[in-house]
């Protein structure tokens, strides 16, 4: 794993290197036929995802494929729908074929739509067993060190054998359904995204490494960035974990 730290002190740019970053791994991947991102929901995330509809990325939307990190079990028109946030910034304003968009399914049951939605990577994947590699994963952090689902305290976090698993956390309004460790974990790269002084503990928290914060188990097999504001990194940039690089 290779992990890079950067701080920037304007968001515009933050969301610069967030697309380059995205268009660096697009052209890598889609040379082999496919770009297959996995994105999150939230604030953080969301100037990445208008800078991409605005301002576009120099690589082909036509190889890519979008799924999803975790969802909230809610309809797709409901306000905490992470697709219904991001197809209103990103995903009805780029070329892209229904197709080629993977929402998580919020029919029937948590469990039953977890299901469902592993069966679908597989298939998109041709995979029978195993783990699907992902191109790049679009990730944030919480105030309590969960990131896609994977709340502190939850079963889903031993989670070994499954691709996606339901999560019924007590912090939250509405159950979840999320991608596992082990898939994030064989990601090619991992971008956490995190803004806003309330993240500053946590953050300093997870880069440190302290065990008992989920984000911390986020280790892929590949490059590992942390695109930062200065008010997330007020703490850790105190602390001289690693010297990260202000923009």
């Amino acid at each position: 794993m290779n992990r890079e730290v950067m701080v920037f002190r304007d968001a515009r740019r933050l969301a610069e290197c967030a697309r380059d970053i995205w268009g660096d791994v697009c052209r890598t991947s889609s040379e082999a036929g496919y770009f297959r991102a996995v994105l999150s929901g939230g604030e953080a995330p969301i100037p990445l995802y208008q800078s991409l509809a605005e301002e576009g990325v120099s690589c082909s939307w036509d190889a890519t494929h979008i799924y999803f990190a975790d969802e909230r079990f809610v309809p797709f028109d409901h306000p905490d729908s992470n697709y219904g946030a991001i197809r209103k910034v990103l995903l009805d304003k780029v070329p892209l074929r229904p197709s080629q968009v993977h929402p998580v399914p919020v029919e029937g049951s948590p469990e039953a739509a977890a299901i469902r939605y592993e069966q679908e990577i597989r298939a998109e994947f041709g995979l029978p067993d195993g783990k699907p590699s992902f191109d790049l994963a679009v990730l944030g952090i919480g105030e309590d060190g969960h990131t896609a689902s994977l709340f502190p305290g939850t079963p889903v976090l031993r989670e070994k054998r499954r691709i996606a698993a339901p999560v019924f956390p007590e912090t939250a309004a509405h159950a979840r359904i999320t991608l596992t460790f082990p898939v994030l974990n064989k990601c090619r790269t991992v971008m956490f995204i995190v803004t806003g002084r309330k993240k500053a503990a946590v953050l300093e928290g997870t880069l440190a490494g302290e065990p008992g914060i989920p984000a911390v188990r986020v280790r892929p097999r590949g490059r590992l960035f942390y695109l930062l504001d200065d008010a997330a990194a007020s703490a850790w940039k105190r602390t001289g974990v690693e010297t990260g690089e202000a923009v």
